[in-house]
């Protein structure tokens, strides 16, 4: 299942994430939280779920896929 996250920068948070898939808004304040995020939301994939981030220069994407890698990695695969 192809997910849709769209990040955007923005003054006063780091990263604005829309799921498509579940029509949810999630705002992080950090990088730090949006590492967390990554993490979390790495435990919710399934095999052959595929991802489409979205934003601009500065937006959080590369965070958030760090964020990811660390949560995937913890979880054995």
């Amino acid at each position: 299942m192809i997910k849709g996250i769209f990040c955007k920068a923005s003054d006063d948070t780091n990263l604005v994430l829309y799921r498509s898939d579940k029509g949810k808004m999630i705002v992080t304040k950090s990088p730090k939280a949006t590492l967390e995020l990554g993490e979390r939301l790495a435990q919710q994939l399934k095999p052959g779920d595929c991802l489409a981030l979205v934003g601009e220069l500065g937006a959080g994407k590369t965070t958030l896929i760090k964020g990811l890698a660390r949560g995937l990695h913890g979880a054995g695969t």
